[in-house]
């Protein structure tokens, strides 16, 4: 049995799927490494995510539920893939990365206040998906910093410095990316790496 990595691709919850762009060159990249990875397609939204922030967040929303659907799969047909259920990480770019962020250090009920769902109050309060070993975000973001505190899993982030989509420091009070992830994580002792 060996880990598994589930990657996830971007496009801001409105394009993309699991062949576009750099997620096979990844998910190739881990498999000559010896992980199992899985590259999975998510909901895109019908919305306006890429200019709406409330869109943005319920596209999320969407992509961690059809995520969770992904690893209760993977699971199940753990013995076939030879996946070792306990070293799952979560992995992916700009919205993908967003998507495994917000699942692992997020919950039903943070994120759906954020776009205004009126049963937030009532949903779970505890992350969407747990024992999850670490997360690889490459150049996504995180809607609050502070939600870093619901999880101890250690994160890798991958983020250029001139990226004007999802900028590297970028902390404006809808996004907060990589630099902001790092420097958090760090005051909290959780392991990670800012790449």
């Amino acid at each position: 049995k060996r880990p598994l990595i589930i990657m996830m691709h971007g496009g801001g919850f409105k394009l993309g799927s699991k062949t576009s762009n750099s997620t096979p060159v990844f998910s190739k990249a881990f498999a000559q490494r010896g992980y199992i990875c899985a590259s999975i397609n998510y909901r895109l939204s019908r919305k306006k995510p890429l200019s709406n922030f409330k869109d943005l967040a319920e596209g999320c929303y969407d992509a961690i539920a059809d995520l969770q659907q992904a690893i209760n799969f993977l699971k199940q047909n753990a013995e076939k893939y030879r996946i070792d259920t306990n070293n799952i990480i979560l992995a992916g770019n700009s919205a993908g990365g967003m998507t495994a962020l917000q699942a692992v250090f997020s919950h039903p009920a943070a994120l759906a206040g954020l776009f205004g769902n009126l049963q937030a109050d009532s949903l779970p309060t505890k992350p969407f998906v747990k024992n999850i070993k670490a997360v690889v975000n490459c150049w996504g973001a995180i809607y609050d910093s502070a939600w870093l505190r619901n999880a101890r899993v250690p994160v890798v982030c991958i983020h250029g410095e001139k990226d004007r989509v999802v900028p590297l420091n970028f902390k404006d009070s809808t996004v907060f990316g990589s630099a902001v992830i790092h420097r958090q994580l760090d005051l909290l002792g959780i392991p990670n790496q800012i790449k």
